[in-house]
C-alpha cells in the first residue's frame, strides 16, 4: 500500500512540474483543494480536446477512472482565464455532492 502512494505522489508532484498556464491559475486560486480526498479530478481542456480520436481518449479515459471510483470535472483554459470565480464555484459545489 505504501508504495501505490509513492506511486500516486510522484505522479501528482510530475503533473505539477508540466501544468499548462491554465492549470497553474487554477492552482495558484487554491479552489481545488481537497478534490482527492473526494476522487474528484478537475480536467483544464485546452484545444486539443476537440478531434475525434481526442474525444474518444477522453471518453475511454473518463470511463477507466469512473471503474476506479473517481469523477471527472471538465472545464476549459477559456473558462479558467475569464470566470476563474464562477470555475471555483463550481468544483466546490462537485466536491458537496457524490454524484457523478
Amino acid at each position: 500500500m505504501r508504495g501505490l502512494r509513492l506511486l500516486e505522489r510522484n505522479r501528482s508532484r510530475d503533473l505539477r512540474r508540466g501544468q499548462t498556464p491554465a492549470e497553474q491559475e487554477l492552482w495558484r486560486k487554491n479552489c481545488a483543494d481537497g478534490s482527492r480526498e473526494q476522487r474528484l479530478i478537475v480536467e483544464v481542456d485546452g484545444a486539443t480536446h476537440s478531434t475525434d480520436e481526442e474525444l474518444a481518449y477522453d471518453a475511454r479515459r473518463e470511463k477507466f477512472l469512473a471503474g476506479e471510483g473517481y469523477r471527472i470535472l471538465r472545464v476549459s483554459n477559456d473558462e479558467v482565464f475569464s470566470d476563474l470565480d464562477d470555475v471555483c464555484e463550481t468544483i466546490f459545489m462537485a466536491l458537496q455532492t457524490k454524484e457523478p
